[in-house]
Order: C-alpha cells, then sequence, then structure tokens
C-alpha cells in the first residue's frame, strides 16, 4: 500500500513539476508606428518637439488573463503620454490617464477574462537635453510579464 501510495505521490508531483504553463507568458506586439499619421519603421523612430508618436498595440495572453497595461518614460522630463485608446468595455484607467512628469506612467487594468485586446499609445516629447530615450511598456498577467521598449531619437529644432 505504501508504495502504491509513493508513485501516485511522485506521479503527482512530477505532472505539476512539468507544468510550468510555458504559453500562459503575455505577449505585447507592436502593429504599427506612426509619427504625424505616416507609418514609420520602428528601428529608426525620430520625433522633433511637435510630433505626435503613436504606437498601435495588441496585448495577448493564452493561458492566464492579462490584469494590467503600463507604459512609461524613464528619463525624459517635458512630454505628454496617454493611453489613448482602448476597449473601455474590458478596461479602466487606473492612476493617471495621462503623464507628464518625471517617472510619472500610464496604467489601465483589465477586467478578468481578458485575453486579447488592442491599446494605441500617445505622446509628444518637447526634450531637448537628450538625443534619445526609450518608451518602456509592461503587460501583466497573474503569472507573468512581458517588457518591451521603443528606441526613439529625439531631433533637435
Amino acid at each position: 500500500m505504501n508504495r502504491i501510495f509513493s508513485s501516485i505521490l511522485c506521479s503527482l508531483i512530477l505532472l505539476t513539476s512539468c507544468d510550468n504553463n510555458d504559453n500562459s507568458k503575455p505577449e505585447i506586439s507592436i502593429k504599427e508606428i506612426t509619427v504625424n499619421n505616416q507609418i514609420t519603421d520602428s528601428d529608426s523612430i525620430e520625433i522633433g518637439n511637435n510630433d505626435t508618436l503613436k504606437v498601435y498595440l495588441e496585448l495577448n495572453a493564452s493561458l492566464k488573463d492579462i490584469n494590467s497595461f503600463t507604459t512609461k518614460f524613464k528619463d525624459v522630463k517635458n512630454y505628454k503620454l496617454e493611453i489613448s485608446e482602448f476597449d473601455k468595455n474590458t478596461t479602466r484607467i487606473e492612476g493617471n490617464q495621462i503623464a507628464t512628469a518625471l517617472d510619472e506612467d500610464c496604467t489601465i487594468l483589465f477586467k478578468d477574462g481578458t485575453y486579447k485586446t488592442n491599446v494605441t499609445i500617445s505622446t509628444i516629447v518637447r526634450d531637448n537635453d537628450k538625443d534619445s530615450t526609450k518608451l518602456y511598456f509592461y503587460l501583466f498577467s497573474e503569472e507573468e510579464t512581458d517588457i518591451k521598449d521603443i528606441e526613439i531619437k529625439l531631433l533637435k529644432q
């Protein structure tokens, strides 16, 4: 009897250790990037003081639903950042709808059962102290996080 119980216990331990939810990691996909409504290459983003950069994202998770999404700059002082388009039926703004201060973020929370959605990020950067910056994206699910960033060259005008 002990032998049977030990075999079953070992089998359960093996099964649970193998289930590491490889497909549960959320994923941020960049669908399109525009500067002043003109499509631009994600490898060579350049914006001036009054240019509007829009990043169109698709957010996905397969096994665990997505909980929240955050975007932010870490080193820019003079800017406007906003999650400008999102599905209002499955999400709500948490904290700042528009970020304008150093290290401030924009965050949306998702209702339970949200596995896929689209969001649009809009920004204007007026920071002449820098030659470039990065815009960060964070997507959180129940157990995992996906982090992406895009490099932005800041043009002097």
